[in-house]
């Protein structure tokens, strides 16, 4: 259960890609103002996917050996990266309007890594705890997300296709409650 709802918690936030195409009016040019951001943060966030997968692929490996030492290399190597690669997200300057959405994002993949050296080191429980955490993030990302969106007039297309994507994340939350409090 807790590795079906890691993978859709994944997909969802990993699947869903920032539009930065506009065609009304204000929002065509609100959104062209945007420049590579999108394009940069999609960048980012699927280093941070391609991390976490590379490491559990090398972890499968090590826990077939048994082999602690390389467990712990492979934690590491994933800290190591995650720390990088979060890096690289801070040192990203957003657009204004995108700072705070900037800001939750950097906090996502900060307990998305808690969570993700968690579920490496076999600690389910504070996997999921942290997995909640992340989860929640994801969502006040998206909520403030689309409100910009909507604020600058963005077509139903957009503001549509993100609040099947909140309403994915209300539903996780609610699944990583209940593990929580099992």
């Amino acid at each position: 259960m807790l590795k079906k709802l890691l993978i859709a918690a994944v997909m969802v936030f990993f699947g869903f890609g920032m539009i930065a195409q506009a065609d009304e009016g204000g929002w065509k040019e609100w959104a062209t103002s945007l420049g590579d951001y999108n394009p940069v943060i999609r960048e980012i966030v699927k280093k941070f996917r391609d991390n976490i997968n590379e490491a559990n692929e090398s972890m499968k490996e090590a826990r077939k050996k048994n082999n602690g030492v390389a467990r712990e290399k492979v934690i590491a190597r994933y800290s190591g990266r995650a720390e990088s690669i979060i890096a690289e997200l801070k040192a990203l300057k957003p657009p204004r309007d995108l700072e705070s959405p900037h800001g939750t994002l950097i906090k996502t993949l900060g307990y998305r890594k808690i969570s993700d050296e968690a579920a490496l080191r076999d600690d389910p429980e504070n996997a999921i705890l942290y997995q909640l955490k992340a989860v929640r993030s994801d969502l006040n990302y998206f909520e403030e997300l689309r409100s910009i969106y909507a604020a600058h007039g963005a077509p139903a297309k957009y503001t549509d296709r993100m609040d099947t994507v909140i309403a994915k994340f209300r539903r996780s939350v609610d699944d990583y409650k209940e593990l929580v409090n099992k």
